[in-house]
């Protein structure tokens, strides 16, 4: 049997492409890790699916959009859940982590001077974020987030 080959392609932070690099450590899974700068990035970007990152090659076929390169490899790693319910579970996590992130990133993308950034600021610090800390907290209040295992 031969194993597979992985090559993640991303920028030269963490950001989306850290999951898939601890999925794929997690699994003992060897891959080239690929970090672009953003002027690298603009030279290939017409060559993607959708002209984004991150991208995961495998075996020479080329996969992207972050949460479901994250999937597919929790699944590979033994990291999904057993049954449509528990994937449904974690599937919930996700995507409320994922919408803290939009949430954040929305209030990054605005310009510094902006009064409407200096109000964000201040409804994700008092507001968004502990909202979503002390949920997070509440599911994980039996050591983990879904299933009652790490997923």
């Amino acid at each position: 049997m031969t194993s597979s080959t992985y090559k993640l392609t991303y920028f030269t932070v963490m950001a989306l492409g850290e999951p898939i690099r601890w999925l794929l450590s997690y699994g003992g899974l060897q891959f080239q890790d690929i970090r672009l700068c953003h002027e690298e990035w603009e030279a290939q970007k017409n060559k993607s699916p959708f002209g984004a990152l991150p991208l995961l090659e495998i075996d020479g076929k080329v996969m992207h959009q972050s949460v479901a390169i994250c999937r597919y490899l929790g699944a590979v790693v033994g990291l999904s859940g057993k049954n449509a319910w528990e994937n449904f579970e974690i599937d919930i996590v996700v995507d409320s982590i994922s919408d803290l992130r939009t949430k954040i990133a929305t209030y990054n993308k605005l310009p510094n001077s902006s009064q409407t950034r200096a109000q964000l600021r201040l409804a994700l610090l008092n507001e968004t974020i502990p909202f979503y800390l002390n949920r997070f907290e509440k599911m994980a209040s039996e050591g983990y987030v879904a299933n009652g295992k790490l997923s």
